[in-house]
């Protein structure tokens, strides 16, 4: 009955549509095909040009940019940041070249030449740069991305980052958007895309195509721009997209009182991408297979049979999971505890910040006590002082991979300690070259946990992980964007872990953490005690920490977990009390 309730609910309770009756919309349309340092492109700026026509028949106010080099490019973000002012919707395209360097995806001006490794920052713009612009003032958000065709730069930049070269990946990376977006990639992450023989892109030339009389809402025109780019590249494309918009949206806009008279024809692809969204992350078997009769005929259906099969892998590989843990039928037998255990940890310690963004005291203590009892309980251990956001990324891209050759049965152990906060719905983690106390600036010079998360599950998927975010310090001094106040960010939100993946919080959501401890904080010096305790599965030794720390300092540390086996960290005892 449960499942039935759950398909019911997911499947036909949607959201309401998004319709564009007064609202302002502005977008940012840039494509840049006369490259300087290498082979032009042919279309980006015909598809540029054909998009911002069709934008503009549609109400949006286009700041359009064509061969920019970097300055221009940089003028073309800040003028689109302060359009968004007062919008409620914006909305980017970029056709060119773009390449993706340690899980950021890089856009790349006219001028850029990739002959040093620092190019990155010098020459290139970020993605998330006008990713998070963007979120930061209005509520939906559209991305377009025509970016991931051959770039030749890329080679000249993997020479000049010499052993650093495997940090540089193939297209671009998947890109997590935040609450009330949607990004759209002209091919599937790490793919290349095609620049065309026409007049455009097989993706831009399908989506003018779509937006020249739509009817349709944004997901029913994705789908189709799927399938039209498929059949024209003969399925070697396949445009992808990430969504998290909050309701239907229209290009069109709809009459007053009266809904599009599309929506009931529309109803069957766009309620497919609409639940696919909710039902893609469960482990309910039953749920997915419901989700894939009803919507056996549309491209979703594929990536819910994938979905199943995934699941049935996982639940052949890891034994079945207690019903105290999961909810599943008391009849089921716990799982057995891992066995021969490979184990690899990462210890990042950030106190060195500035006096503006707040200094802290005990990082470096917190992880060389962990350090000392990790090792006793037989991790490699990698501790990384006064992380540099390239230090960050490339200690998280050398974790995953060491885990990943650990091999089946691997645990990983990451530990942060240092400043952290959470904004727009998403965590970051502070490295301690972020230079200003302005917001705007702090979240483009960091790291999203959901990066290190996403990157772990993905390349060391057969590991047991655990993420340890001991942020959130009361001591973080940050000025908001548009005010003269000094304001403390509201701690942390809760983040959805992967399957055999834990994260724990060293203080409850929207609660900040002390900073004060002799020799190290109070969670720091909790977890290293409650590690090396033997006979406590890993799960239960973590709720120990818990329960400490709330008696010690009145902290909240909070837990999620999702489909873990028994680990025991220090050796199991003869009897284990559950």
């Amino acid at each position: 009955m449960w499942v039935r309730a759950i398909v019911a609910t997911v499947l036909f309770l949607l959201p309401t549509a998004l319709y564009a009756q007064a609202e302002k919309r502005v977008a940012l349309v840039i494509g840049n095909s006369a490259y300087q340092h290498a082979p032009t492109l042919d279309n980006p700026a015909n598809d540029a040009a054909d998009m911002s026509a069709a934008l503009k028949k549609h109400g949006f106010k286009v700041i359009d940019g064509f061969d920019l080099d970097k300055s221009g490019f940089d003028r073309k973000v800040r003028d689109f940041s302060v359009m968004l002012r007062g919008a409620e919707v914006g909305l980017f395209f970029y056709a060119g070249h773009g390449l993706q360097v340690a899980g950021q995806n890089y856009l790349v001006p006219i001028d850029a030449k990739a002959e040093a490794a620092d190019a990155l920052d010098w020459e290139m713009v970020r993605l998330d740069l006008v990713h998070r612009t963007m979120e930061r003032v209005t509520t939906t958000n559209i991305i377009f991305l025509d970016a991931c065709r051959n770039n030749p730069l890329a080679r000249n930049l993997a020479r000049a980052m010499g052993t650093r070269s495997a940090e540089i990946g193939r297209g671009l990376a998947a890109v997590e958007s935040g609450v009330g977006t949607l990004i759209s990639f002209s091919t599937q992450p790490g793919n290349v895309a095609l620049d065309g023989t026409g007049r455009n892109s097989p993706f831009a030339s399908a989506l003018v195509r779509q937006l020249s009389n739509p009817t349709d809402d944004l997901s029913a025109i994705l789908i189709a721009v799927r399938n039209d780019v498929m059949k024209e590249t003969q399925r070697k494309q396949v445009p992808w997209e990430h969504s998290a918009l909050t309701g239907r949206f229209y290009f069109r806009s709809a009459q007053p009182g009266a809904a599009p008279a599309s929506n009931i024809a529309a109803a069957p692809s766009s309620e497919a991408a609409e639940a696919w969204s909710a039902v893609k992350d469960v482990t309910s078997i039953p749920t997915l297979e419901a989700y894939l009769s009803r919507f056996k005929d549309t491209f979703f259906a594929e990536l819910a049979r994938q979905r199943i099969e995934e699941l049935r892998q996982q639940r052949s590989a890891v034994a079945a999971i207690s019903p105290d843990r999961t909810g599943l039928s008391p009849t089921v037998p716990p799982p057995r505890p891992m066995q021969e255990e490979k184990r690899v940890a990462l210890l990042i310690g950030n106190q060195g910040y500035s006096s503006d963004i707040g200094p802290l005291a005990n990082p470096h203590n917190d992880i060389a006590l962990l350090e000392k009892a990790l090792i006793g309980l037989g991790f490699g251990v990698t501790t990384v002082r006064d992380a540099s956001l390239h230090k960050l990324h490339q200690a998280i891209n050398n974790h995953a991979r060491r885990v990943q050759k650990a091999g089946p049965n691997a645990v990983g152990f990451f530990y942060y300690s240092g400043h952290g906060a959470a904004e727009g719905g998403l965590n970051y983690l502070l490295p301690v070259d972020v230079k200003t106390t302005d917001t705007g600036e702090v979240w483009d010079h960091s790291l999203r946990l959901t990066e290190i998360t996403r990157k772990l599950a993905t390349e060391a998927r057969n590991a047991t992980h655990f993420v340890v975010f001991d942020a959130s310090s009361n001591t973080l001094k940050l000025t908001r964007a548009g005010s003269r106040a000094v304001v403390q960010p509201e701690g942390f939100v809760p983040t959805a872990p992967e399957n055999g993946m834990l994260i724990a919080y060293a203080t409850a959501e929207g609660e900040l953490a002390s900073d004060v401890g002799v020799g190290a904080r109070a969670y720091a010096k909790a977890l290293a005690e409650e590690l090396v305790k033997p006979g406590v599965e890993a799960v239960v030794m973590f709720r120990n920490v818990q329960r400490r720390v709330r008696g010690t300092t009145g902290q909240e540390p909070y837990l999620a977990f999702r489909v873990m086996p028994d680990v025991y960290l220090a050796g199991e005892a003869t009897t284990v009390r559950r």
